[in-house]
């Protein structure tokens, strides 16, 4: 997976992220002793930080950090949150949301990422550089500001003995007047030669003298002020489209292969139907005929469409080489990473709730499993850490495994600090079931990468809510440990979102699911057709669409489906939690009614039924 393809996951889990806290919150505000739905936003705001950490989106990491330090106060029943700090969470998450529009708005720009651009050697003083993606939303910051847009060129004496300091000076007076973007060459490489001649790229509402003043110290000898255009520096290349063009590979939204696969249900339904349905005379035989090739059509359509959406875990695996070589430089330890098995395919789903686990179990080895250099060659280990991903299909079966050679866990400090001796930690399933209990950890102080014993209870809830997932946990003092996640069937995998209706549990598929309401606050309206209407979007119950009465509906919650083109907001009583099912396990079971299946798994009958998101669709 590309870096771009990377940050723009990350903008949609931040999202999602984002959107599960500002429910709790909206809710804590009428019940703010709530500790599940505290929990619930701790976890939330601990995966945003994780995945803002692989990214190395460090403010991100430091708001969601912060908002850690929040939920953390009130995590043990009979606390209440207060209004003071969950302002502070509000003001955390309009942050954080500012911080994701950039990447909205630039991750996806024609002229490069980041990283390319780093590489790129601006020799030229006056040539115009290839702007980041992160230093063009600047610019449209701060030409949304009506400030100006400068590059100041400037020398300093042969004769100045220290370049450097001298060049350091000059944009540090800078600063204080103007807001600098770029300056080239770029601050970090002490070469003294490199800082005689230096152009800095910056906005400014002072008056060009003022910016003068400031850099006009002893021995700089030359100073140019040129304005420049803002829209020549952020226009799209046309050579980058012409490039893209000529790209082989395609790319697929995944939308577009959600709606593909809507379609395909559709047909199936509609063809089980026709079936069902027909009577043995000799026209219906022939009709009989063509519904069956329909079906094996829709089959292989389905089979197609399957077959793009899946991904090499791969793509996934390779940048936890970067990941745990900079948490590694973090913590002051040499780690290094083989990773074998990451050629089998799995679906997008499964490949991103595997990524997330492992990002955890990765962590957790670096901070907590290796040792450092002085301690491992004390050891009379290798001095360089090693940690081993493994993938690998048995039968239907994908197992995961995380080794490490560290230190091992210490089963006697686990007793003395979290058990007072009072279970078995000799056995490994008990071990396990301690560590992954919310607040679990033996540090003494947390810091932003970990010490709040959040991480494994993520990776637990997580495999939790895979049907038939398991959490495995083996380990040796002074020689390492290893975790290993089994998924049974879980090359395919559906989310659902389980939620109450009356008495009744219901599965609704997450991929149809656009946000879940609060619609007791919700004003509702009254359609041309009399209607009930929510935001000006049909609602639904399971007997269909609700015409408007003088009686407000009883539900408090809204699922705000989106299917086939059409939108509709379906009413339930209470939210409950997601699960993730194999496919090749999984079977609907179409009766009578039109919406609402009944659901095999594992050709054992589960205690909740599946809506058809059609019912938003159906005229």
């Amino acid at each position: 997976m590309s870096e771009k393809k990377l940050f723009k996951t990350f903008v949609v889990d931040s999202r999602n992220f984002i959107d599960a806290i500002v429910h709790i919150i909206t809710t804590l505000e009428q019940d703010p002793g709530n500790s599940e739905l505290i929990l619930q936003a701790y976890r939330n705001a601990h995966s945003l930080k994780s995945e803002a950490a692989f990214l190395r989106e460090e403010e991100v990491v430091k708001i969601a950090h912060s908002m850690e330090n929040i939920f953390e106060k009130y995590k043990k029943p009979g606390t209440f949150i207060t209004k003071p700090d969950l302002g502070k969470i509000k003001f955390s998450l309009d942050r954080i949301n500012e911080i994701i529009d950039y990447y909205t708005g630039t991750t996806i720009d024609s002229t490069g990422t980041a990283e390319q651009t780093e590489k790129e050697k601006d020799t030229d003083i006056l040539s115009i550089p290839s702007f980041t993606a992160f230093e063009k939303a600047l610019l449209r910051e701060a030409k949304e500001r009506e400030e100006n847009f400068y590059r100041l060129t400037f020398e300093i004496d042969d004769n100045c003995p220290m370049k450097y300091a001298k060049a350091f000076l000059v944009i540090s007076n800078l600063e204080t007047l103007v807001n600098v973007i770029r300056t080239v060459p770029a601050f970090g490489d002490e070469d003294e030669l490199l800082y005689k001649k230096m152009s800095i790229y910056f906005t400014a509402s002072v008056h060009e003298k003022d910016i003068y003043s400031a850099v006009n110290i002893d021995q700089v000898t030359s100073i140019k002020i040129a304005s420049l255009s803002y829209e020549l520096m952020l226009k799209t290349s046309s050579f980058d489209f012409v490039r893209k063009l000529k790209k082989s590979s395609l790319h697929v939204d995944a939308d577009k292969l959600d709606e593909i696969v809507n379609y395909i249900d559709e047909i199936k339904i509609d063809i089980h139907r026709l079936m069902k349905n027909m009577e043995k005379s000799e026209v219906q035989k022939s009709l009989l005929k063509y519904a069956e090739r329909i079906k094996e059509y829709s089959m292989g359509l389905e089979e197609v469409v399957k077959d793009i959406e899946m991904v090499s875990l791969g793509d996934s695996f390779n940048f936890f080489n970067r990941y745990v070589r900079e948490l590694g430089l973090k913590r002051g330890k040499r780690v290094s990473l083989d990773i074998a098995g990451s050629d089998i395919r799995v679906s997008r789903n499964a490949g991103e709730i595997i990524s997330e686990i492992l990002s955890h179990l990765i962590k957790n080895a670096v901070d907590h499993g290796i040792e450092t250099e002085n301690e491992r060659i004390a050891a009379g280990k290798p001095p360089v850490g090693n940690i081993k991903i493994k993938a690998e299909q048995i039968d239907d079966t994908l197992r995961i495994s995380v080794d490490d050679d560290g230190r091992g866990i210490d089963r006697n400090e686990i007793a003395s600090k979290l058990t007072n001796g009072a279970v078995d930690l000799t056995k490994d399933e008990n071990l396990l079931k301690v560590l992954v209990q919310s607040g679990t950890t033996t540090k003494e102080n947390a810091d932003s990468l970990s010490g709040r014993g959040i991480g494994l209870d993520i990776v637990a809830h997580k495999i939790k809510q895979l049907q038939g997932g398991e959490l495995l946990l083996e380990s040796t003092m002074n020689e390492g440990t290893r975790f290993t996640i089994v998924i049974p069937g879980g090359f395919t995998l559906t989310t659902f979102q389980l939620v109450r209706s009356g008495s009744l549990i219901i599965a609704v598929a997450v991929k149809n699911v656009y946000k879940i309401i609060d619609v007791t606050m919700e004003k509702y309206t009254t359609g041309s057709e009399g209607f009930l209407l929510l935001e000006n979007v049909p609602v639904f119950t399971l007997d269909g669409k609700v015409f408007a009465t003088d009686r407000k509906p009883s539900e408090t919650k809204g699922v705000y489906l989106r299917y086939l083109g059409k939108e509709g907001i379906f009413l339930i009583d209470e939210i409950l939690f997601e699960k993730s099912l194999s496919e090749q396990d999984l079977t609907l079971v179409i009766d009578d009614n039109q919406y609402l299946y009944k659901v095999l798994y594992g050709g054992t009958p589960a205690e909740y039924l599946f809506l058809n998101p059609a019912l938003v669709a159906d005229k």
